[in-house]
């Protein structure tokens, strides 16, 4: 487990799996995620399965540290220990905790592990550019806008521009 001041993160294990279903199907929430279709709950045993043999990438349940409650996920991906870089993600799906500064202690702590633990020197991610909420929140945890990939998603009946964003070991304010 990674303790952060409110939360928890820790390993995603199978008991999680409704869980990540309901999360991954709620329909406000697949907006700002780039998967866009429903999952059932096979096909979310089956991507566990896969993520168990690949080991390409990291899923840490966001937990209240108090209540033990899951509020949410990270996901670290593309890891590249040569060129020490990583890409993550973050949803804090239970509605109830949203606003409360939950978020940005389990990116603070996330980002705390990557940089110090994992000795990487650049953390990226990808964000709609109609998802100004999250760019925004981005924005206050440090990273920058490096980069457009113009007209790269489809969704609603229009295209959308993603956001590329990174964060530098030396940019980050612990």
């Amino acid at each position: 487990m990674i303790i952060g001041e409110r939360v928890i993160l820790r390993a995603l294990e199978r008991k999680d799996l409704p869980k990540m279903c309901q999360w991954r199907n709620d329909p406000e929430g697949r907006r700002f995620v780039f998967s866009y279709l429903p999952i059932s709950q096979a096909e979310e045993e089956i991507w566990f399965e896969d993520y168990l043999k690949q080991g390409k990438s990291k899923v840490f349940i966001i937990e209240l540290k108090e209540k033990g409650v899951p509020i949410g996920y990270l996901l670290i991906s593309n890891i590249d220990h040569k060129n020490q870089n990583a890409e993550v993600g973050i949803h804090l799906d239970e509605k109830e905790y949203q606003g409360q500064g939950l978020g940005t202690d389990a990116m603070r702590t996330l980002l705390r592990f990557l940089f110090g633990e994992m000795n990487l020197e650049r953390v990226y991610l990808y964000v709609h550019d109609y998802n100004e909420r999250a760019t925004n929140f981005y924005k206050k945890m440090g990273f920058t806008q490096e980069g457009t990939l113009r007209k790269a998603t489809f969704t609603e009946g229009r295209f959308y521009d993603i956001f590329l964003m990174s964060i530098l070991k030396e940019e980050f304010k612990d």
